[in-house]
């Protein structure tokens, strides 16, 4: 059994704490002991392109970096490729890179050749949501802002999920919504778990 996740959504859709139990997931894992410091996990959020914490990467590059994501993109398909046997977890991926190319860079980042890459190795796309009006307490509870800066985070935030969800159903994966409202991060991997684990009978 070597199944191969995305987990795809906005901030505060718990999707890194979500792919850490999934890398420690018996259904997913099997019997393997896999520590946490060698799980084959793979993140956009890596700023590749810059050498400091919030710099850019696959996801924010600017337009005279487009060649260097394109080829960043094609290197980590090629990886995965070499290693199909190996169940993979990835904590965003294409649609992130998709979500924020439209939104702040008005640009339509092409993702078809991705799509048909990861098809091929059976990727499946796991959209993690929640509730608009949650929004606002998770804020709270993460950030010290004003309320202005608030209501600018929530506005930005209330955009991404919907384009997501937008692009979330264009994509040809097989593919689950999972509401993570609730917070409870065990209660989510073990629902994506059992999805995937539907496609190993």
């Amino acid at each position: 059994m070597n199944p191969k996740i995305i987990l795809e959504g906005t901030e505060y859709t718990f999707k890194t704490a979500i792919s850490i139990l999934l890398n420690e997931h018996p259904k997913i894992v099997g019997e393997r002991k896999i520590s946490r410091n060698h799980s084959p996990t793979l993140t956009t959020e890596w700023n590749a392109f810059t050498h400091f914490e919030q710099g850019k990467g696959v996801i924010n590059f600017s337009e005279d970096e487009l060649q260097k994501a394109i080829n960043l993109y094609k290197t980590w398909l090629e990886l995965i490729k070499v290693q199909n046997d190996r169940f993979w977890v990835i904590d965003g991926f294409h649609l992130a890179t998709k979500v924020y190319q439209k939104i702040y860079n008005s640009f339509d980042f092409d993702i078809k050749w991705i799509e048909e890459k990861l098809k091929e190795s059976e990727f499946k796309l796991v959209l993690c949501k929640r509730e608009e009006s949650s929004f606002l307490r998770a804020i709270e509870e993460n950030e010290n802002l004003n309320e202005r800066e608030r209501q600018i985070k929530i506005s930005n935030l209330k955009r991404e999920q919907v384009t997501f969800e937008e692009e979330f159903e264009k994509s040809t994966l097989e593919k689950i919504i999972v509401d993570v409202t609730h917070g409870n991060f065990k209660k989510s991997s073990n629902e994506i778990a059992n999805w995937i684990l539907e496609f190993q009978t």
